[in-house]
């Protein structure tokens, strides 16, 4: 939860630091958190919130004038990768996209990672760090 929460704060000062700014932001957060432990007070429903991003997304692909196969595509890449990193969108790394990226196109020979990237681009998981 920690973890989680400290790459909330990092993604809050993504637009105000440099990348030297934001490393030594986590070096001060993970000593600060080192004897910290924190909890949840509500659950939040990860699937709801990732899906109520990708809808704003492709609303935002469908209005720039994609084509239907386009948004289709989106829709798909984006949501099997939600799914292989099972994670909130708030909670996903860069490295956790990077490995995603990397593995997928590993296994399948394809590379989808421009759609994939622009997803999180657009949701600022990935600034200039990616």
């Amino acid at each position: 939860m920690v973890k989680n929460l400290i790459n909330e704060i990092e993604q809050a000062m993504l637009g105000s630091l440099n990348n030297e700014q934001l490393a030594q932001l986590r070096k001060v957060l993970d000593y600060t958190f080192r004897n910290i432990v924190v909890t949840e007070k509500d659950a939040v429903n990860a699937e709801s919130n990732n899906q109520i991003l990708v809808n704003n997304f492709i609303s935002a692909k469908k209005v720039e004038g994609c084509s239907p196969n386009s948004i289709a595509y989106y829709r798909s890449t984006i949501n099997n990768a939600l799914i292989k990193l099972n994670k909130e969108v708030v909670h996903i790394t860069t490295d956790d996209l990077r490995h995603y990226l990397n593995t997928y196109q590993s296994e399948s020979g394809a590379s989808m990672g421009h759609r994939t990237k622009r997803f999180f681009q657009w949701s600022g998981k990935m600034g200039e760090r990616f």
